[in-house]
Parts: C-alpha cells; structure tokens; sequence
C-alpha cells in the first residue's frame, strides 16, 4: 500500500550542477531556442571503453540534454525531427497549455521526418520533470505498446525548474534510471518481464546513460536527489547507512518524512526528490543499490572525500519546499500561456459532488476513445467535465499491472474506502493485475487531455482522453 512511511509509488499492486554526470550534455541552441534534434545515433551502455550500439536519441545520445529553468520562466524549445518516422514531444507532469502537451493527434499533429515545431510554455510549478517523444499513434513503439522495441528508448531527457527560493542544500544531484534491450538500442522488444527493474537478467540497466555514476560528497553535506524513472519497469533503489527525506513526488511539494527501509521505489514515468545527509566518515564508499537482473547492482555510489567533513554537524531537519504558487506575486504576475495552471493544486476536493467514471485497462485495448488501437484518429472522449469539477476515475486493470498517466493534472490517490487519499499529488501511478485504482483531480486545465496506459509486463497499452471544457 501507498504510504508516508513506505514509499511505494506503484501501489494497489555551484556545486550542484557540477555533481550531475558529464553524460549530461548541454543542449544546442538557435534563436532563442532550445534545439532537440531526434536523430539516429549510437550509445556506450556498457561503458566509455565499451562498444557502441544504435539508439534513437536527441542529439543521437541519450538522454538528452537537461533543460533547466526556474519557476515561472518560459521554455522555449525547437523539436527538429531528423528521425524517419512522425514523432513529437511530451512534457511528463508539467502543468501545460493544451497546445504545448505534445500528444499526436489529440493536440497537435505529429511532427513529420524533416520538419520542426516550437514548443513555448511557461512553467508554473518548481520541480523534477522529464520530457520524451511520442511516435506517431500508428507506429508501433514503446510509447504506445508495439514491437518496434528500443527504438524511441533514447528519445528522453530532464526538465528541471528551480525555486525562487533555493532549498538549503550543498549539492544537486540528477539520477535518470533508464532500461535497455539486450540488443541495445533499437532491435528489441520490451516484453517478458515481470514489470520490475529485475525483471530479464540480460537487460541493460543505466543512471544518466552510463552504466554506473559515482557522487562526490564531502562529509555532512546535504544531496539533493532527484530520481526520474525513465524506463518502462518499476526501479527500486536503496542507500544503506543513510536517512532519505522524501520532500516531493511528480514534481510537486510533499509535507517531508522519511522512507522507510531508506527504500525508493517508482513506477514508470514517476519522479521523487529526496533530501540526503553525507554522514559516514571521509573516505568512504556507499553504493546506491538498485534491483537488476533478479538482485541488486551498485549503478550508482557515494563517494566521500578524503579531506574531512564540509562542516562540523549535519544540517538541521527538513522543512517542506515551495510555497503555493498564488504567494509569489512575482510569478504570478508573468504573462503565461495557460493561465488555469498559475493556480495551486487545491487543498480540497469535493468528492461527494464529483463526476465518477471508471476506465477499463487492459494490454493491447482500444486506443484514443472508441477507435481502434494505434488508429491515430480520436473516438468519443472517456469524458467530459465542466472547468472546475472534481473527477474520480476508477483505473480497472483486467489482466496485467498497468502504468497510467494522466496528462495537464495531478491527482491524489484515494483510499480504498474513498475516506480520504494519499499526502501527496501525482501524474502517473501504476496499477496491479485486475486490481482498482480510483484518483481525484480538479479538471481545471481546458482543453483535450491523454490518459496513457502501458502494460508493466509486456508489450501492450492503450489510450483514452478527456475533455475539459
């Protein structure tokens, strides 16, 4: 079960940016613009000294390169497709306009081979964010269930927005947990598996596109760790010896408290940030255990200087991070694309009123509405809610544990007695096999809007989507 104390995200089943890893390159820019070129390209997963293999990625690495704003900033960013399928972009848990969510053909057409298109939004949240591409609906690809495997695997990269007011902490640190074909790149599939990090001992497992990432720290620093899980499994990660404060989920604020087990565990597409203190002795190595091939491997460690401790005490508990947005004047006063998002997420939320739909999920199932699957053309909307409704949807899985995002929202999860739900919000969640899931958000953000499903174990996923009017 989801809890404060075990954080499990997968339930009814300055110094800072020197520390990320040089594998994270700066991004190319024109006019302004940020410049994600899709291209075919190569990667070293197994290593500098290793050899290459064929990825599709930005740049034609992967990931791509880390976009970083603060809150309230505009992100300008120029997708040129020089791939040779239809592609687009998608900003996973950003509170976005419409226009700018990058979801074929639902709200804008695909990106052809050879053509571009300017992505501009404001970013009304402080947080850890991901984006990645969306193939065509009709190709089959991870992102929408096909076959086509490893292809799009690399076609991801972080979208990180600052606070106003930083956090005290000595060092920021980004972890992109991604898993790979046995093959590599793009000829294989993505299935038999049981849905975990370990499932398939011969699968690649990579932090930041590199098979492991040492962090320097010195002793009695506070790490900021920012996980994104960018693969299709569940990840596990542990640090042994050391307290993990979870201050945030999706990319929004959580009241802080501390995983228990020092256990992170994420569903695909989900993100967490956690506060760390060094506390071992300088010297010292601890590794970063993730569940791989069955057990555990070290792909990433701790790595304490030598010289001694950064200062003689670790730092004072830990608050909570942002504010609501509506408090900072500053921000609020910006002109933004999509207004509806410059409001918080609500404190409240009418269940006994709301609208109550139940969404049926299985491997392989209808695509966009009523359509055929990968149709790319759009049935009827699961529904429709007036701006401002508070929906409960029932995510029912009929066989395999699902993956289920939910885009322009977040939601709580509810209890299963509908009495009350989770302390924190989200935009992804995963769902056992043939178990209920049911969320609530406020439908405040207009506009037609995906919800994705993608099969935990195997090939396999769908789509539906809602209108707000």
């Amino acid at each position: 079960m989801l809890s404060r104390r075990n954080l499990l995200i997968g339930a009814p089943c300055a110094a800072g940016a020197a520390a990320l890893a040089t594998r994270l390159r700066a991004a190319e820019t024109a006019d302004g613009f940020t410049v994600l070129r899709a291209s075919v390209g190569e990667a070293r997963l197994d290593g500098p000294d290793r050899q290459t293999v064929p990825i599709w990625g930005f740049g034609g690495a992967a990931p791509g390169p880390v976009i970083r704003v603060r809150r309230g900033d505009e992100v300008k960013v120029r997708l040129v497709n020089a791939l040779p399928e239809p592609t687009a972009i998608h900003w996973h848990g950003v509170r976005i306009a419409n226009a700018m969510d990058g979801a074929p053909p639902l709200t804008q057409p695909s990106v052809e081979p050879g053509a571009s298109f300017d992505y501009r939004f404001f970013v009304p949240d402080a947080g850890t964010f991901w984006y990645h591409a969306h193939l065509a609906p009709s190709l089959p690809s991870p992102e929408n269930g096909g076959a086509k495997g490893g292809g799009e695997r690399g076609l991801y990269g972080a979208l990180i927005v600052d606070e106003l007011t930083p956090p005290q902490i000595d060092r920021d640190q980004l972890l992109l947990f991604a898993d790979w074909p046995p093959q590599g790149g793009v000829a294989a599939d993505i299935g038999g598996g049981s849905g975990t990090a370990g499932a398939g001992p011969s699968r690649r497992f990579t932090i930041n596109g590199a098979p492991s990432v040492d962090i320097p720290v010195l002793t009695n620093e506070r790490v900021r760790l920012r996980f994104i899980n960018a693969s299709a499994r569940v990840m596990r990660a542990r640090i042994d010896g050391h307290r993990l404060a979870v201050v945030a989920f999706d990319g929004q604020p959580s009241e802080p408290f501390i995983a228990r087990d020092s256990l992170v565990v994420l569903g695909p597409g989900n993100r967490v940030d956690i506060f760390v203190d060094a506390v071992r002795e300088p010297g010292s190595i601890a590794p970063m255990m993730f569940e791989a091939g069955g057990g555990e491997t070290a792909l990433a460690r701790f790595v304490y200087d030598a010289s001694g401790p950064v200062r003689a005490a670790p730092l004072a508990d830990i608050g909570p991070l942002a504010m609501p947005f509506s408090a900072d004047s500053a921000v609020a006063n910006r002109p933004t694309a999509n207004p509806a998002a410059l409001q918080p997420l609500p404190e409240r939320m009418n269940l006994y009123r709301a609208l109550r739909v139940t969404l049926p999920i299985d491997a392989g199932g209808p695509s966009m509405g009523t359509s055929g699957a990968g149709s790319g053309t759009l049935g009827a909307p699961l529904f429709a809610a007036e701006r401002g409704r508070t929906v409960v949807i029932a995510l029912d899985t009929r066989s395999t544990a699902h993956a289920v995002h939910v885009h322009g929202h977040h939601f709580r999860l509810l209890d299963r007695l509908d009495d009350g739900w989770k302390p924190y919000w989200l935009d992804t969640v995963p769902v056992g096999p043939r178990e209920t899931a049911r969320i609530a958000f406020v439908a405040d953000n207009p506009g037609r809007w995906l919800i994705e499903q993608h099969a935990l174990d195997g090939p396999g996923a769908a789509t539906a989507w809602f209108q707000v009017n």
